[in-house]
């Protein structure tokens, strides 16, 4: 539908009302009720909103009657002064002032968009007073004060529509850094990563890329690998250093990071996700990513929300996904596999593992392979959650699954086949005395599950020394009906 006003007949304005209505009810379902990520995604929140008040006020001043004019400016005096909803041209200007604070610009460009964000800010504050108007005021009152919100919100806003080049919320939009960046072998992507626009996407050519450094990333960024047959991305990192750093301990904001369609070797750590122990304000989503070759873990992840999706995480120094303080990682349709040494594995209370979690963290692992790891598949203790389904565990140096302390454990649908140890083991050392590692340890938590596949020692694809440990208690794993 146009946003010009509909005519009927007689050639007088009619349908205003509902046209400035309808947008106000696209503009605010109850979905839009997250704090924007960046300061490009604020600046758009407040340039939707602007727009919505600048018809609103348009809508009041063409109103057929004093009805119509006094139901838009309702409307209007919500949306200049409600910040209990998303929408709230106050609540964000201050979401627009937050970011802009946080964002790496230069300093011309930062001064340029504060004098803009205070001219229209100033703007809206004046018409914010203009509409303390009576409920009972008259009919050329009402339009009065509708023109003059209207001229108000159309400089805060910005453009030309009245004649003048404003410098408003619109343009500053328009004057916002690249929110693409493209990158070859031979460009400085660290560079290319503090220069892209927070929100924005950072794509690299096919190639490899011999890093003289770690990259680290602290605000919010996709860096996506163009797909190639023939020549994959890859990052070769130092030694040493993670190649991929994502997020700090002192970062103070939220950042939502996504990598996708690359490859990731050398280095310590391939990829380090830290974030305040206070919060987990730091997200990263790995998809088509493969960490392999590093030096120590493939991922190690302290603090922060992570999600691997169809990722490749193989031959790792220690481990292949490192879990500690509090972490919320998913781990789905990916494989972890030959990572860890025998030497390492032999250590005692050194808990080697294709995935280990520790400190409260919470862990999903959904139709993946874990498969072929110096250690353990997986190892849980100290107050994890750990939902294994659909997942097959095979052929690890030690057990499937290890457990120790109080662990809550949900395992349905998996496979635990050909471990040179346990199918599973529940931290109990009469298992096996001679292991000090579980020995040391107790069970103290909670196990669900069923309809897993566990095989005994001796049988086909059986584990090396049995089934499940304590032998007979957790027996309800095997069943369909538990």
């Amino acid at each position: 539908m146009s946003k010009r006003s509909m005519r009927h007949p007689g050639g007088r304005a009619c349908g205003v009302l509902f046209i400035a209505l309808s947008l106000f009810a696209c503009i605010t379902p109850a979905g839009l009720l997250a704090q924007p990520a960046s300061l490009l995604e604020a600046l758009q929140s407040l340039n939707e909103s602007l727009e919505l008040a600048v018809y609103l006020s348009k809508a009041s001043s063409l109103a057929l009657n004093i009805t119509d004019a006094r139901v838009n400016l309702s409307e209007l005096s919500s949306l200049l002064s409600d910040e209990s909803v998303e929408t709230s041209i106050p609540r964000l200007v201050d979401d627009v002032k937050t970011y802009l604070s946080l964002e790496q610009l230069t300093p011309t460009l930062e001064l340029n968009l504060a004098s803009a964000l205070d001219s229209a800010t100033e703007y809206i504050a004046w018409a914010q007073d203009v509409l303390g108007v009576p409920q009972d005021a008259g009919w050329e009152l009402l339009r009065d004060v509708s023109r003059h919100a209207y001229a108000y919100l159309s400089a805060a806003l910005g453009g030309d529509e009245l004649g003048f080049e404003l410098a408003g919320v619109a343009q500053m939009i328009a004057w916002l850094p690249n929110s693409v960046v493209h990158v070859s072998t031979g460009d400085d992507l660290q560079r290319a990563i503090e220069q892209v626009l927070s929100g924005g996407t950072v794509i690299l050519t096919s190639g490899t890329y011999v890093l003289d450094s770690g990259i680290a990333i602290a605000k919010s960024v996709r860096l996506i690998g163009e797909p190639s047959i023939d020549v994959p991305v890859q990052l070769l990192g130092p030694g040493g250093n993670p190649v991929i750093s994502v997020g700090s301990l002192s970062i103070d904001r939220p950042i939502d990071v996504s990598i996708a369609n690359v490859i990731i070797s050398g280095g310590g750590h391939g990829i380090s996700v830290s974030s305040d122990y206070r919060s987990s304000n730091v997200r990263l989503t790995l998809s088509n990513v493969e960490v392999a070759d590093c030096g120590e873990a493939g991922v190690f992840i302290f603090h922060g929300n992570v999600v691997l999706d169809t990722c490749s995480i193989r031959r790792n120094g220690t481990y292949g996904v490192q879990i500690t303080s509090d972490a919320v990682v998913q781990i789905l349709d990916s494989v972890v596999s030959d990572n860890g040494t025998a030497e390492l594995a032999d250590l005692p209370y050194r808990s080697i593992a294709g995935i280990h979690a520790t400190g409260g963290a919470k862990l999903v692992v959904q139709a993946s392979a874990i498969e072929h790891n110096a250690g353990s598949g997986i190892h849980v203790e100290r107050n994890v959650d750990l939902v294994l389904s659909d997942t097959r565990l095979s052929d690890n140096g030690r057990d499937g699954l290890s457990v120790w302390d109080d662990v809550t454990l949900e395992i349905v649908h998996s496979q635990f086949l050909s471990n040179d140890q346990m199918g599973i083991r529940l931290g109990d050392g009469s298992c096996d005395p001679a292991d000090a590692g579980s020995a040391a340890h107790t069970f103290e938590g909670t196990v669900v599950g069923q309809c897993n596949t566990i095989p005994d020692s001796g049988t086909p694809l059986g584990n090396g020394m049995g089934s499940i440990c304590p032998t007979g208690r957790y027996a309800f794993l095997l069943q369909s009906n538990p």
